[in-house]
């Protein structure tokens, strides 16, 4: 059977070794000389060739643990060298955080005013002329459009005067001759006008006579 290594120190870390160990614990590194798999070949070819093989089957199954361990140091001692390496290249880990162009809120669109909807304005209609009453105070002149009997009724003298209204002419009314001493009695006079002196019914007696020719200028007095 052929010795193992002594005792000693891993010659990279200096950690200490077992006699016979191919692999350094702490740091991975292989161990110079026969290290472990050599010895466990030396000594199953003495048991072997001292026993038979019966032997075989258990010497194997040894062989084979000791490979699994061999190999889970190796893993282990490996990854510890990576990770200090890595940390010494990389130092600690810092969070990269990229600022970009300051955000503008959203912009909202102003709200819609409501108009209201335009309505048509309302039209009222012009008053209807109606017939008027000789100021009870008042002198001046007018323009006669008919003369009428009071034997026939005022109603007839009212319905002329609406007949002269149909006719837009201006301030048509009716009046009892007998109240004016300045017209003969007995009659209803049917006048357009209200004028203050003759020069005034001269400029209104035109409209009058295109639809009432036989009509003229009288003076009204109490």
């Amino acid at each position: 059977m052929t010795a193992g290594r002594e005792p000693g120190a891993c010659p990279r870390c200096g950690a200490d070794v077992e006699p016979g160990q191919e692999y350094c614990l702490d740091c991975g590194l292989r161990l110079p000389g026969p290290g472990l798999a050599a010895s466990a070949g030396s000594a199953w070819r003495e048991r072997v060739g001292r026993r038979g093989p019966s032997w075989l089957w258990p010497i194997l199954a040894a062989l084979a643990v000791a490979a699994a361990m061999t190999g889970v140091a190796i893993v282990i001692s490996r990854s510890g060298d990576e990770d200090r390496a890595f940390f010494e290249a990389t130092g600690p880990a810092t969070v990269s955080v990229s600022v970009g162009e300051p955000t503008e809120p959203p912009t909202t669109a102003p709200p819609t005013e409501t108009v209201p909807p335009t309505t048509a304005p309302t039209t009222t209609a012009a008053p209807r002329p109606e017939i008027v009453e000789w100021p009870p105070s008042q002198n001046g002149y007018t323009v006669v459009i008919a003369s009428l009997p009071t034997s026939g009724g005022r109603a007839l003298a009212i319905r002329k005067a609406r007949e002269a209204l149909r006719s837009d002419l201006p301030e048509v009314g009716v009046l009892d001759s007998g109240e004016f001493s300045s017209l003969h009695p007995g009659y209803y006079v049917v006048f357009s006008g209200i004028y203050a002196n003759q020069r005034a019914a001269l400029g209104g007696v035109g409209r009058v006579q295109r639809l009432y020719p036989a009509s003229y200028i009288r003076q009204i007095s109490r």
